[in-house]
């Protein structure tokens, strides 16, 4: 026998599934971390650099609304601002002072198409340089609550203005 809840339960289960609002089924955001970018770049005075250099696709029928963008293993680096530029419309991509920079603040990759997350960085202490190994995307769909994350693979660099790469650096390519 079943009981009034047992029954309401397996309604909201029910509901859940047909309106797609409680699981993330309608999208899947994907990342090239096979294709990791290098950066090795100097801030601006304040130690600001944009980065946009980082490749995604929304496969399935939903958009995938970008929530955050976290550093994964960083040092002395911060995330200031983040946005997406869907492939072929014009906007910044590569690594720029954010000065030179327009960084969108559109958050969105339409469903089935490509794009880019472009991301203004910060130096912690200007005066140091930092690193990025990979961030970390947070993202969901207008129609459904709830949250997925995925990593893209991303190495920087960022050295204070006027630096050159230090010996040593992982953006160091003299030999001996």
């Amino acid at each position: 026998m079943f009981s009034h809840r047992q029954m309401a339960a397996g309604l909201m289960a029910g509901a859940c599934l047909v309106l797609t609002a409680c699981a993330p089924t309608g999208v899947q955001l994907k990342t090239q971390t096979e294709a990791s970018s290098m950066v090795c770049a100097p801030s601006d005075e304040q130690g600001r650099l944009a980065i946009a250099q980082v490749h995604v696709q929304a496969d399935g029928s939903d958009p995938a609304l970008i929530r955050a963008v976290t550093l994964q293993h960083s040092d002395n680096v911060r995330i200031e601002g983040f946005g997406v530029i869907e492939d072929g419309k014009d906007g910044f991509r590569g690594v720029l002072l954010p000065s030179d920079a327009q960084i969108s603040d559109n958050h969105e990759v339409p469903a089935g198409e490509n794009a880019t997350i472009q991301l203004t960085v910060a130096l912690i202490d200007p005066l140091k340089s930092g690193v990025i190994e990979s961030v970390n995307l947070e993202y969901d769909s207008p129609r459904w609550t709830g949250s997925e994350t995925v990593s893209a693979g991303l190495s920087a660099q960022v050295f204070p203005v006027g630096d050159k790469t230090p010996k040593g650096s992982m953006c160091d390519k003299s030999e001996g």
